[in-house]
């Protein structure tokens, strides 16, 4: 039998970051598609990767267990890269405990292209520009000492690229993944409409009572509230090691 492998690009903006504090490991991502949460977000206790662009979740999924292995996320990543005949049209970025690793393909969709630092790393295609990435890096390491946990620094991070001017077709989804070690539950905020997103506003403390997400089970029904205003929220609480 004839097995067609479907293409999925999810050209995107996207973060992965880690708490030195707390353990915790995640991303933010948003796109001018639905269900980005689907594919894009990966993250265990162990660490966090986005794979965006022409989308391998192998590059996720794979990747995680390698480093539940104990291998490097740079060590990991490169060599899943490097059997992947489509690597060119990848963008795959993420890190561990202690290491960051970015890869933006040359037959990406421009603008695009990534940051790599300490604690985090950004990437993105189809950008308006630059300043998207630079933007969303910014407000990432100006929330450092705020007293924010990793979850609203993120969903900072992500208003900055997309004030930057985002993806250059606009915005439809979007989704936010943590995991920690000390505390093992991880919470997963998806969005999707189709309708654009209204972003909410931080206000003087940057801090949002409807960004505390709710406990419920894995795969519920999306419900009518959360931190995307006018989207479908769906809110997980899962005791497992991956995002999947």
């Amino acid at each position: 039998m004839l097995q067609i492998e479907k293409v999925i690009d999810f050209h995107t903006f996207s973060i992965t970051a880690r708490d030195r504090e707390t353990g915790a490991f995640g991303v933010a991502v948003t796109t001018a598609r639905p269900n980005v949460g689907g594919l894009v977000p990966w993250v265990s206790p162990r660490g966090a990767i986005a794979t965006q662009a022409r989308v391998n979740t192998d590059l996720g999924r794979q990747g995680l267990a390698l480093l539940a292995q104990g291998v490097p996320i740079d060590v990991a990543l490169s060599a899943l890269l490097r059997k992947d005949g489509d690597r060119d049209l990848r963008q795959v970025h993420g890190l561990d405990g202690e290491r960051a690793f970015c890869h933006t393909g040359s037959s990406c969709v421009p603008w695009c292209g990534h940051e790599q630092a300490d604690e985090f790393t950004i990437a993105g295609n189809m950008l308006a520009g630059p300043d998207v990435v630079a933007a969303m890096a910014r407000a990432f390491r100006a929330s450092d000492g705020e007293r924010r946990d990793l979850s609203e620094r993120l969903l900072v991070a992500l208003e900055a690229g997309q004030a930057a001017g985002g993806d250059k077709r606009g915005k439809q989804s979007a989704a936010l993944l943590v995991a920690a070690i000390r505390e093992p539950r991880m919470y997963q905020i998806s969005a999707s409409t189709t309708t654009p997103i209204r972003w909410p506003s931080c206000g003087a403390s940057g801090r949002s009572s409807s960004r505390t997400p709710s406990r419920s089970k894995p795969n519920t029904a999306p419900r009518q509230s959360g931190s995307l205003a006018g989207s479908s929220i769906e809110t997980a609480n899962m005791n497992r090691g991956g995002s999947r």
